[in-house]
C-alpha cells in the first residue's frame, strides 16, 4: 500500500468515527430526555393543594355559618367536610376547585364545633387546617340595678352586673338612651352616675346589656329626688275586653303635678291624677306609670301593664294578665285565690313584652337563649290537639308549652317550642293537651327583641251562647286578622256534602278585630253548624 492509500483509509477511518460519536450524542440525548420525563409526574396527575384555609366562623344563635376552602390539583377533585370528626353532606355546595360548608340555624351548643375538610383526587388526598365555631352565649343579669332616693343637688348612681363577657352596655331614661356629659356619667358601663340630681332625673332607670348577637334588659330602677310626695295607691295592672275604656289612678298625698308615661314615655296631656283610654286597641298596649311629685321632690308610682282580650263585652276571668315572673305562678292553682295568671281557650290576648326579663333557671327554647319572657297559665278545657300561636305580634318570637307539678323547687318541663312556623316568621305549634288540665305558655323574643304579642292558644270561635227566650244563638270570631276569614253555616251534615252557606266575611285587614254573630232563628233550626274558613291568598292592603 502506498501513502497515498494508507492517507484515504485514515481519513475513512476518521470519518466513521466521527459517525459513530454523533450517532452516540444523539441517543444519549434521547436517554437523558427520556430520563427527565419519566422523573417528573404528567400535568394531569397532580394530587391536591389546599390554596384557601377554613376559617373560624363567629355566628349568633339561629343564624348560619358558613365555611369555605379553595383547592387546585388534578381533576376531578372532592371535598368531604367532618363536623367533630363526623362526615357530613348537609350544606356542603361544591364546584370543581371550590367548596363550602353552610351549618344552618347555628344553636349554642354548637359552640366551640371543630370543621375541616379532605380534598382528594386519583393522585392524593390533603386534609385542611381545623376550623372553629364560635357561638357567643346569651348575657345574664347576675346583679339588678336598686331603687335610689337623693335629695336635690346630690348625687345618685345604678349599678348591673352581668355576664358573660366581653358585653356592651347603654343605660335608658324615659325612653331614650343617656349620653355622658356634665351630670352624666358611665352611660356605656356597668355603672350609672348622675351628678347634681334634680327634680327631672326622677323616675325609671334601667341598662341595656348586650354582646355580637343578643341584647337583654335589667328590672327598672326608680329614683325619686328630694321630699316627694307619697303615694297612698297605686296604680293597678288592667285587662280589658278590645276597644272598651279603661282608667288607671293613682293616690297621692302632697302632689301638686303629674305625668304618665306608657314604656317610660311620656304621654302628651296625661298630667293628671288618673288617666282614661277611653277605646283601647293595639298601640295602647304597654307598661304605664306616673311620675308625680311637688317643690319638694318626684316620685314614681308602680309600674302596671295594660293588656287586651280580643273579645266583646265583660272580661271572661278578672285579673287576666301575662306576667314576667314564674314566681307569681306559684299559686296559680284553679281553687286558690287569688285568681292566677291565664289565658283562656280561644280569646286571643294582646301584651308587652317590654321591660320583661328571663329567670336564672330558664333554658333555650329551640335554640333561643332567653333574654325577655312573659308567662301564661291555659287551662284546657277538653282533651284535643291545642294550636298555640304568635302570629300578628310585632317582633319575632319564640313560644315554648310547659307543664308543671306545682312544686315550687320544681322548674316547668318543655313540651314543645316553636319559632318561625307561622305567618310572618312568628311562632306557631300544636301540642296534645289533655282534659282540665293547666299548661304554661312562655313568650320571648328572638335575639332579644321585645315589643307587642299576640298569644292565641285554641280555635277562633269562641264564647257560644243559646238564649231559649227569644231562640237567638250567638258567638265571637277574633280571626287571624292578616286573612280574611269567612263564617259559614249549613243545616245537615248529613252525606252527600253539606250546603255550606257563607253567612259573613270578615276581609283581610291590618287592625285587630273581633267579630260578633247572632242567628236569631236558632231555635226554629233543628240543625244548625258552623264552621270558619281562612283565605290563605288574602293579605291586608
Amino acid at each position: 500500500m502506498n501513502l497515498a492509500q494508507r492517507m484515504e483509509t485514515c481519513l475513512q477511518a476518521a470519518k466513521n468515527a466521527r459517525a459513530s460519536l454523533a450517532k452516540f450524542r444523539v441517543a444519549s440525548s434521547v436517554v437523558v430526555l427520556l430520563v427527565l420525563l419519566l422523573a417528573r409526574p404528567a400535568a394531569s396527575q397532580v394530587p391536591p393543594q389546599i390554596l384557601v384555609q377554613p376559617q373560624d366562623q363567629y355566628a349568633c344563635p339561629l343564624s348560619d355559618a358558613t365555611f369555605y376552602v379553595e383547592a387546585d390539583g388534578s381533576q376531578p377533585l372532592s371535598f368531604d367536610w367532618f363536623i367533630n370528626g363526623a362526615e357530613t353532606t348537609n350544606g356542603v355546595v361544591s364546584t370543581t376547585t371550590n367548596s363550602s360548608l353552610t351549618i344552618a340555624g347555628v344553636q349554642p351548643s354548637d359552640d366551640g364545633s371543630e370543621v375541616h375538610v379532605l380534598v382528594s383526587n386519583p393522585f392524593g388526598t390533603n386534609q385542611s387546617n381545623s376550623a372553629f365555631l364560635h357561638v357567643p352565649p346569651a348575657p345574664f343579669i347576675s346583679q339588678e340595678p336598686q331603687d335610689q332616693i337623693v335629695p336635690p343637688g346630690g348625687t345618685f348612681s345604678f349599678h348591673v352586673a352581668a355576664g358573660p363577657g366581653p358585653l356592651a352596655y347603654q343605660w335608658w331614661f324615659r325612653g331614650s338612651p343617656l349620653a355622658n356629659g356634665l351630670r352624666v356619667m358611665g352611660a356605656n358601663t356597668p355603672d350609672l352616675i348622675i351628678a347634681n340630681a334634680q327634680l327631672s332625673d326622677a323616675g325609671y332607670y334601667r341598662a341595656l346589656v348586650l354582646n355580637d348577637c343578643i341584647v337583654v334588659d335589667s328590672l327598672s330602677a326608680r329614683c325619686d329626688v328630694g321630699n316627694p310626695p307619697v303615694i297612698t295607691n297605686q296604680p293597678l295592672n288592667q285587662t280589658a275586653p278590645f276597644q272598651s275604656p279603661v282608667q288607671f289612678s293613682v293616690g297621692a298625698s302632697g302632689a301638686l303635678f303629674y305625668q304618665w308615661y306608657r314604656n317610660d314615655v311620656a304621654i302628651p296631656g296625661a298630667i293628671n291624677p288618673s288617666l282614661t283610654l277611653p277605646v283601647i286597641r293595639r298601640p295602647q298596649v304597654g307598661v304605664y306609670h306616673v311620675t308625680l311629685g311637688n317643690g319638694a321632690g318626684l316620685t314614681s308610682s308602680s309600674r302596671v301593664q295594660l293588656q287586651i282580650e280580643l273579645t266583646l263585652g265583660t272580661a271572661i276571668i278578672p285579673r287576666q294578665e301575662a306576667t314576667d315572673f314564674i314566681d307569681s305562678l306559684t299559686n296559680a292553682q284553679r281553687l286558690f285565690a287569688p285568681p292566677p295568671t291565664v289565658i283562656s281557650h280561644g280569646v286571643p290576648l294582646l301584651f308587652s313584652t317590654y321591660g320583661a326579663t328571663a329567670q336564672a333557671w330558664e333554658t333555650s327554647r329551640c335554640g333561643v337563649p332567653p333574654s325577655h319572657s312573659m308567662w301564661l297559665l291555659y287551662y284546657s278545657p277538653r282533651a284535643e290537639s291545642t294550636i298555640v300561636s304568635t302570629e300578628g305580634s310585632d317582633f319575632s318570637t319564640v313560644v315554648g308549652v310547659y307543664s308543671w307539678n306545682g312544686n315550687t323547687s320544681d322548674n316547668p318541663v318543655q313540651i314543645a317550642c316553636d319559632v318561625h312556623s307561622g305567618y310572618g316568621g312568628r311562632s306557631r305549634l300544636s301540642f296534645p293537651a289533655l282534659a282540665r288540665t293547666d299548661y304554661y305558655v312562655a313568650v320571648d323574643g328572638v335575639g332579644g327583641a321585645s315589643g307587642t304579642a299576640r298569644l292565641q292558644v285554641g280555635e277562633i270561635i269562641r264564647k257560644p251562647q243559646y238564649n231559649p227566650t227569644n231562640g237567638t244563638f250567638s258567638f265571637e270570631m277574633a280571626g287571624p286578622y292578616w286573612y280574611a276569614v269567612t263564617l259559614q253555616s249549613s243545616t245537615n251534615l248529613a252525606p252527600p256534602a253539606p250546603p255550606w252557606q257563607t253567612v259573613l266575611t270578615v276581609p283581610a285587614t291590618n287592625q285587630d278585630y273581633v267579630a260578633g254573630y247572632t242567628n236569631t232563628t236558632a231555635g226554629a233550626d233543628s240543625q244548625r253548624f258552623y264552621r270558619t274558613g281562612v283565605d290563605t291568598n288574602s293579605l291586608p292592603p
